[in-house]
């Protein structure tokens, strides 16, 4: 069983610190434009995967696509589309536009104004108010000038650009949950307080 993560930054898979279970999730390759452990491998998932047809089981990125433009984003997708075995699976966790939106919203639930107290206590330079406008003004430049946020998508538009590329049978899940079992508990939900990365992220799988 061969599986590719992409974009991995500090969640490493096969190494895996922050998994509660202290389980190692083996047959990852992991990848990352600027791989911060030495068996993480270089890659730029903008550019044609340095893999043969069909030479994976499953493929995975968590909150990378979203840092490259439309385009590229559809370049990766069409890649792993092609390393992937008949029937392989891809699950893209990304930001959600949606919950952008909702932030705007007069139904603003109070789990979103935790999340706003949170990311202006931890950001104060680029939150110096815990509204939905410096909120929004900060996300989608997250990261800073080189590799922050350039392409936020919501469920449709992320659907489309994988079924465009070939994908099938795309469903959306929770983050952490899948019907597959190598594809549950892979997100870095360690990295905000419980219930903070799903709030902000939407998940989709789709199969080739």
């Amino acid at each position: 069983m061969k599986k590719l993560h992409i974009g991995t930054g500090g969640n490493y898979l096969s190494n895996r610190v922050h998994n509660p279970s202290k389980r190692i999730m083996e047959g990852w390759l992991e990848t990352d434009v600027e791989p911060r452990a030495q068996h993480v491998v270089e890659m730029d998932a903008t550019k044609e995967f340095p893999y043969d047809d069909a030479s994976f089981d499953y493929v995975f990125s968590e909150h990378m696509i979203e840092h490259i433009v439309y385009d590229d984003g559809l370049k990766m997708l069409a890649e792993c589309y092609r390393v992937l075995v008949p029937g392989g699976k891809v699950r893209i966790s990304t930001p959600d536009l949606q919950f952008l939106i909702g932030m705007c919203s007069d139904g603003r639930t109070e789990e979103m104004s935790k999340y706003l107290e949170f990311q202006h206590k931890h950001n104060p330079k680029e939150m110096q108010r815990p509204t939905a406008c410096f909120l929004i003004n900060f996300f989608v430049r997250m990261g800073g000038e080189h590799g922050g946020h350039i392409f936020i998508y919501d469920e449709e538009s992320l659907s489309y650009a994988m079924r465009s590329v070939g994908f099938k049978n795309i469903e959306r899940f929770k983050i952490m949950e899948s019907n597959d079992e190598h594809l549950r508990g892979l997100e870095a939900q360690f990295r905000l307080p419980p219930g903070m990365l799903q709030l902000e992220t939407f998940t989709l799988e789709g199969t080739k």
